[in-house]
């Protein structure tokens, strides 16, 4: 019995030892880097990492076919500690030598589970092969100008520090933007160990659509879907004859009691003795129980006479809707529909599991009436994205609606 406890006790402090955080597109991002001898880079960790936690870097060139171009180098950093989301380290590159006449950097981990990248050759961009040994194509999975960054090319370059506390989609969306990079051909750059602050990107409430609809001669009905609750105290509704929202007035006399529930609720709040032919700004406010508000929005409805054509419309009423996308699940391409009641401004968006914008599918006035849009799976720079669930979200003046999807590879 004494052997087979501590045979488990062998195993369990293994466990520990070896224990690493499986990072993913966009938990790390490249602060700096030196070209010039000795090679150096810095980047900043934006979540926590576990001790012993591997990563590698190379600067092979990533292939349009989704290899390495091999014959360069690559070091693997172990993690000697658990460190917090926003340290920033300096590491000498002893494996990859940068190129003085540009190159890339990638981070990643296994054989090619991408996490960050620099590309410091040409203008802003990353190429269409790795032809050579300073060229490489955009790597897998990740999105340039958000989960990596391609500059000018500059031998010595590092990120201004313009932006160094928000959220985690903040951050990289701030030190993955070329804007915000500057060097020297001849002056190495002291990189930064200073580190950012990293706050939560969750929030209390995570909405799925909201939306108003003429429902009464001068009666507007509210609705909102949620997909999930957490600690939050309920809703107010907001309204204006504008769109300034310094000036709209709650109209619920009591907070909107919340369900708090981890899957789908459905709200609606009726607002009465409303005016014809004026049109009305709604907001949404999400109040949790510390206090902290969150508001969406505006939408807007125009109150019209009942009766007759609606919006010149011989075929009854048309709402505004965002479909189910079909196949589903879906490879390689899939439709996604939806419907108008009449012809507006229509964004759809695209968005992975993170939160992060992958392609802006469309933008645009839409006809009234059935609409189809397609998506082959690429994100905004033509490549094809990783197998997985994705979101697609729906925006007008006065409706907004996210479906989900699942690509397989």
């Amino acid at each position: 019995m004494k052997r087979f406890c501590a045979v488990l006790f062998f195993m369990f402090i293994s466990a520990i030892v070896f224990a690493q955080t499986v990072l993913a597109p966009g938990d790390i991002a490249f602060t700096g880097v030196n070209m010039d001898n000795p090679d150096q880079f810095s980047f900043v960790f934006l979540v926590d990492i576990q001790n012993g936690t591997e990563i590698k870097f190379s600067d092979n060139g990533w292939k349009s076919d989704d290899t390495w171009r091999g014959g360069e180098g690559t070091q693997t950093w172990t993690a000697d500690r658990a460190y917090t989301k926003g340290e920033e380290i300096v590491i000498d590159a002893n494996g990859p030598s940068l190129s003085a006449s540009g190159d890339q950097l990638i981070a990643y981990q296994n054989d090619s589970d991408m996490i960050a990248a620099i590309n410091d050759k040409d203008h802003h961009i990353w190429q269409d092969e790795a032809t050579s040994s300073n060229t490489s194509t955009l790597p897998k999975d990740l999105i340039n100008g958000t989960t990596c960054v391609a500059l000018e090319e500059t031998d010595n370059i590092k990120y201004n520090r313009s932006v160094t506390s928000g959220t985690k989609e903040e951050l990289l969306a701030a030190i993955n933007d070329y804007n915000n990079w500057s060097g020297s051909n001849s002056t190495r750059q002291d990189l930064s160990t200073e580190g950012f602050t990293v706050n939560d990107s969750s929030l209390p409430v995570e909405l799925s659509s909201f939306n108003a609809i003429q429902s009464g001669e001068n009666s507007v009905k509210i609705e909102w879907v949620t997909q999930s609750e957490t600690d939050l105290l309920g809703y107010n509704i907001l309204r204006n004859t504008s769109a300034d929202e310094e000036t709209s007035q709650k109209i619920n006399p009591l907070i909107i009691s919340s369900h708090n529930s981890p899957t789908t609720t459905n709200y609606e709040f009726q607002d009465e003795d409303n005016f014809d032919q004026t049109k009305y700004f709604y907001w949404l406010e999400s109040v949790d129980l510390s206090g902290i508000s969150e508001l969406f929005g505006p939408i807007s409805v125009t109150l019209s006479t009942p009766g007759g054509n609606i919006n010149g419309s011989q075929g009854g009423i048309i709402s505004t809707k965002l479909k189910n996308n079909f196949p589903n699940p879906f490879n390689p391409e899939t439709t996604i529909s939806f419907t108008l009641n009449e012809s507006k401004l229509t964004e759809i968006n695209i968005y992975n599991i993170r939160g992060e914008l992958i392609k802006n599918l469309y933008h645009g006035f839409a006809d009234k009436g059935e609409n189809q849009i397609n998506w082959n799976g690429k994100n905004n720079n033509d490549k094809e994205v990783a197998g997985g669930i994705y979101f697609y979200k729906m925006k007008t003046a006065d409706y907004y609606s996210i479906h989900r999807m699942i690509l397989l590879k």
